[in-house]
């Protein structure tokens, strides 16, 4: 009878690990669904930002719906947004210092007439983009500099986006991209740790108990004249190359760099960079020549 009962036990446990292995298996196989590929992020950023960076350069933030079923190398990112969401109508809102909310795109740039930052304002709109016919898409929510800590970033401040944040993840999937690393207009700079706790913060800030994650927190900018793509999120820290300045050395040579890949010939889209960054400073940059209150 007691061997009965240790095979019985033994029997309980194996198919317990069971179950417990095929949702991990589950787990995991949502994750990869749902995960990124870096080649196709930074295609995706060069396009957009070649068709939307504003005419003077400096702050601005883009939120588009992908449709990824619709893209073929017959019919790019840029072919369709040119029907949905022409840069013109989106530039034409710039001038008006007003947010431009299309049928693809909300976007904005710094604004003249709010204190509001351009991540916060187009946030505040993301809501009309989401429809039915979007659920499949993904959500590329891009900004041109990394959110700040004092503010967007900063948990009891009204114009925080931490609170705001979470409704990109009403998509399929979703990315949160910045090129460049936040830097205040003027000295001092923001110390490392700050830089490095505000970034988790955008990923692990919960909301109604869910939260975006690191690991879809992503930097795309172009460090050796091309687009690339590093993911944020390195095991349980940030990866440096997302909060340093530039050439910043580490907090320790034993953390590691997060993987950088090279798109393929032909996928990226050929925008520049711009120096001027409307009056705040970004990693190895130009001042810009408008003030815009610290930003």
């Amino acid at each position: 009878m007691a061997g009965l009962y240790w095979m019985a036990v033994m029997l309980t446990v194996l198919l317990s690990a069971g179950d417990r292995a095929d949702g991990v298996d589950r787990a995991n196989s949502v994750n990869r669904a749902n995960s990124v590929d870096l080649e196709t992020l930074a295609s995706y950023v060069s396009q957009i930002k070649s068709m939307y960076i504003p005419e003077d350069g400096g702050m601005f933030s883009v939120a588009v719906s992908i449709p990824e079923e619709e893209i073929h190398p017959g019919n790019t990112l840029e072919t369709i947004l040119k029907l949905s969401d022409p840069a013109t109508e989106v530039k034409n809102k710039y001038r008006e210092d007003k947010v431009y909310v299309g049928k693809r795109v909300v976007a904005a740039k710094l604004p003249t007439s709010s204190d509001k930052h351009v991540e916060f304002l187009v946030l505040e709109k993301l809501k009309d983009l989401f429809k039915g016919e979007n659920k499949k898409d993904m959500l590329l929510f891009y900004v041109f500099a990394s959110p700040c800590p004092g503010i967007c970033l900063k948990t009891d401040h009204s114009r925080t986006i931490l609170n705001k944040i979470n409704i990109i993840r009403q998509w399929r999937r979703y990315a949160v991209v910045f090129s460049q690393v936040f830097q205040p207009k003027d000295p001092p700079t923001i110390p490392y740790e700050i830089r490095r706790e505000a970034l988790k913060l955008l990923g692990n800030h919960k909301v109604n108990n869910a939260k975006i994650g690191l690991d879809h927190v992503f930097r795309c900018w172009k460090p050796k004249g091309w687009m690339v793509c590093i993911s944020c999120d390195n095991g349980n820290q940030v990866a440096h190359e997302c909060i340093s300045y530039e050439n910043e050395p580490g907090p320790s040579q034993n953390q590691p760099s997060s993987q950088v890949k090279q798109p393929q010939q032909g996928k990226g889209g050929s925008s520049s960079q711009r120096g001027d960054s409307g009056g705040w400073k970004i990693s190895g940059g130009k001042r810009g020549n408008k003030s815009n209150k610290g930003r």
